[in-house]
């Protein structure tokens, strides 16, 4: 339940605190004072849209705190949101509470759940499990067939119905993209032939990786074996076979050592077996040149060969290239695509028996949806049919109207309520028979049998009892009053029957101070609410009578009104 709220500097309002009691909580007051500001400070409170026009005039910024007050039995959702979010709570003699705080400056607002920052969008999903807010004209929504469904399905409790189309709905579409993008990349018939051309084609030139380089090697080897022969005779004459050669010099530094040995043996040693190993390289560099120099041969028809090799390797090169590692990726993906094109029907196969299945499965959630919501719609007609005759229409019909749609996250089903207020007419669409009046008292009826129906815990009425008078509406507040044996109900009102049957009475009024207009409230005893009760009747002697004799009825004792 909502224990209190406080608000600094919102509209009209300088300072309110205003407290409230487990059951009925009535607040009235001149059309104008600042009743609904309440409930737009509760819905401000609880994650609302901030419009920071709304802060007082001359006021730097806005304070709204709330108290909330939950049986831990009631609380398990709230405490498991809280939990997700590292939100520290405690229980207080099996009761978890709840302090939330907003405050608004002109350019931040920041929000507060037990002094933890939270989000606005956190601060929403929070009170989708705390409060639900019924808001004067409430009724032309009703209008909206997408709103009749909600409102069915609400009282229907099919979250769990509605959940498995939307995954089966998932499914198919993320199953279907996947078609496409299969279907995107698969070649068309013309692109294969293309494909497999280009396979044929590098296939058939059977290029080795590495190749190109070994070509070029070899091709210039054979391309200059004349003057590689020359090169060859010339160094082996130079080291071993002509005249004056090295071999013939080295021989000669030899016998000069040995003059050296009769002079210096020891240093003569020492050259000696130098120039004896270069002797013995300059032999074998001979022989390994002239051996090089045999392999050589001058062969054209090689040659030819290689070069007919190596343009042949240039053109594929230009055609798919720019080099043989090109090539060679242009034909891995060309394989790869035929293989995908060969696969292609078997694939795509697969993704018409999946799909086949998914929409048969969607069909069975979608046939739990809809007979789910058949069966509550038989009782919620019924329900509410019985509160409007309560409510002045005793003759009244009222059913859903069940169309077929295609299969989609809210299942196959569009419903349209439909309704008739007087005895010998048939019923027809709601949003094209009823006048705003019967609206508001569908909707009221509506609200309440899906209010008994609920877990919300507090539930707040801002002059939802619009257009309803007299009788009706001391039936109204009989509603409102059963409501409270489930809920907290907070219902701001301009009815006397309604106002007489809460359980706390709070007036708000205004005045002006300073030349400004400021807002309060205050919570009545028994003899300001007869006051405020005969206000509302009209005024006078016969008001102040008739306010005490409906107070009677239904007026609690004092120490109540004032906890």
């Amino acid at each position: 339940m909502l224990i209190s709220l406080s608000i600094k500097n919102l509209a009209l309002i300088e300072s309110m605190e205003l407290s409230f009691i487990e059951g009925f909580n009535v607040i009235t007051g001149e059309t104008g004072a600042g009743k609904s500001v309440i409930t737009g400070a509760v819905g401000l409170i609880l994650g609302n849209r901030v419009d920071k026009s709304m802060i007082r005039h001359g006021c730097e910024r806005c304070e709204l705190s709330a108290i909330f007050d939950f049986h831990a039995n009631r609380a398990q959702a709230i405490c498991a949101l809280l939990d997700d979010a590292a939100i520290a709570w405690q229980t207080e003699s099996n009761h978890v509470v709840l302090h939330v705080r907003r405050v608004i400056t002109p350019s931040t607002t920041r929000n507060f759940v037990n002094d933890t920052a939270v989000t606005a969008q956190f601060l929403a999903q929070m009170a989708a499990l705390m409060i639900d807010i019924h808001a004067a004209n409430e009724h032309f929504s009703l209008n909206d067939i997408q709103t009749q469904l909600d409102l069915l399905d609400r009282y229907c409790h099919c979250d769990r119905e509605k959940a498995l189309c939307a995954e089966k709905v998932s499914a198919l579409k993320l199953l279907r993209a996947d078609r496409q993008k299969q279907l995107a990349e698969c070649p068309t018939p013309h692109e294969i032939e293309l494909l497999r051309a280009t396979v044929q084609d590098i296939e058939s030139a059977q290029l080795v990786p590495g190749e190109e380089d070994m070509i070029v090697n070899k091709h210039a080897l054979v391309a200059n074996a004349c003057e590689i022969a020359e090169i060859v005779q010339l160094t082996t004459q130079m080291t071993t076979e002509g005249e004056s050669t090295v071999r013939d010099q080295m021989s000669e530094v030899l016998h000069q050592i040995d003059r050296l040995a009769h002079l210096d043996a020891a240093q003569a040693e020492i050259f000696r077996n130098v120039a004896v190993n270069i002797l013995a390289e300059v032999s074998e560099l001979s022989r390994d040149i002239e051996r090089y120099g045999n392999r050589v041969e001058v062969d054209e028809q090689q040659l030819q060969m290689l070069s007919d090799r190596l343009a042949l390797i240039q053109k594929y090169k230009r055609r798919y290239g720019p080099s043989l590692e090109d090539v060679f990726e242009t034909l891995d993906t060309a394989r790869r695509r035929v293989d995908l094109y060969a696969q292609s029907e078997s694939v795509i196969a697969m993704f018409d028996a999946r799909e086949k299945e998914l929409v048969r499965e969607l069909d069975e959630a979608c046939d739990l949806l809809h007979d789910k919501r058949e069966r509550g719609a038989a009782k919620l007609a019924k329900e509410v049919v019985s509160l409007l005759n309560k409510l002045g229409f005793v003759k009244a019909r009222f059913e859903f109207e069940f169309r077929e749609i295609a299969p989609g996250a809210n299942g196959r089903d569009q419903v349209e309520m439909c309704f008739s207020a007087n005895a010998g007419e048939g019923v027809g669409p709601l949003r094209m028979l009823a006048s705003s009046g019967e609206l508001a008292r569908v909707m009221l009826a509506i609200k309440a049998v899906l209010s008994d129906a609920d877990t919300t815990p507090i539930l707040l009425f801002d002059e939802i009892d619009v257009n309803i008078g007299g009788e009706t509406a001391n039936i109204l507040g009989g509603e409102l009053q059963k409501l409270a044996h489930k809920h907290q109900v907070i219902c701001i009102s301009h009815l006397p029957q309604v106002a007489v049957q809460g359980e706390r009475h709070i007036r708000v009024h205004k005045t002006i101070e300073n030349e400004r207009s400021m807002t309060y409230a205050e919570p009545l005893d028994d003899a300001s609410r007869v006051d405020e009760i005969a206000r509302m009747l009209g005024g006078g002697k016969p008001a102040l009578e008739h306010a005490r004799q409906l107070l009677q009825n239904f007026i609690r004792p004092t120490q109540d009104m004032l906890l």
